[in-house]
């Protein structure tokens, strides 16, 4: 993943909530799916309200029906978020 500073923003985030709290972004890979960084459904949620009030992200209708579920997938909706 190149650098942005909004990845690199949500990656914070991700980091924060993850198992063991603060694990460092070079090992939050693209593939990884929440639930091995401990992260379960209360946390991804969690995550998306953060970004909204923090990023000023709308995310409510982004993701529609599927939850993130990937590390991707978290970062990628941001992102698509901002050029939406």
């Amino acid at each position: 993943m190149d650098t942005n500073p909004l990845r690199d923003a949500v990656l914070d985030l991700i980091s924060t909530h993850a198992r063991p709290r603060g694990i460092s972004r070079d090992k939050l890979l693209p593939h990884l799916a929440l639930t091995d960084l401990g992260i379960d459904s209360v946390g991804t949620i969690t995550i998306l309200l953060e970004l909204e009030s923090k990023m000023g992200l709308t995310l409510d209708t982004a993701f529609g029906l599927t939850t993130p579920e990937t590390v991707a997938d978290i970062v990628n909706l941001a992102l698509a978020r901002t050029s939406a």
